[in-house]
């Protein structure tokens, strides 16, 4: 099944660059021209992925990306700009953002971070599963092997 991408950006030549990469390498790319339109389209659309960027007409990508999280804290998102500092890098990993990506780039270099994203969100949902798993059994285990008197039995 295709995965799914948002790209933000108010520079049309960025997004139509992704859309015709990202979409030939096998993804279902969606665009907006800056945060609130993102934000609507997030209302009906499925989106696996948000990858904006920081400097936007209409809102600012670290705003777009708090207000990205406050409504889905688990929504996997990345950053992009031209103007990186390590300011702003930091402030988005802290707003949850996964990666930090300066342009230019091309689109097989947002591809193999895309990749590593994914492949980081499913190895935390394997980890809870797994958690959960274990202290399912570890529950169920001290109710019948830790008492002293089943363990005599």
């Amino acid at each position: 099944m295709k995965k799914t991408i948002l790209v933000v950006d108010d520079e049309a030549l960025i997004t139509e660059m992704l859309d015709a990469g990202l979409s030939e390498m096998g993804y279902r790319v969606l665009t907006a021209p800056g945060g609130k339109a993102a934000l609507a389209l997030l209302k009906t659309e499925a989106v696996d992925l948000v990858l904006t960027d920081v400097c936007m007409d209409d809102m600012d990508g670290l705003q777009f990306l708090e207000t990205l999280h406050a409504e889905d804290p688990d929504r996997l998102a990345m950053v992009m700009t031209a103007h990186a500092s390590v300011d702003n890098a930091i402030q988005a990993m802290k707003l949850g953002a996964y990666d930090y990506i300066q342009k230019p780039f091309t689109a097989q270099e947002v591809d193999h971070r895309l990749r590593k994203a994914f492949e980081h969100r499913r190895l935390l949902s394997e980890t809870r599963f797994l958690r959960s798993q274990l202290e399912e059994s570890d529950h169920f285990g001290s109710i019948i092997g830790r008492n002293a008197r089943m363990k005599q039995i």
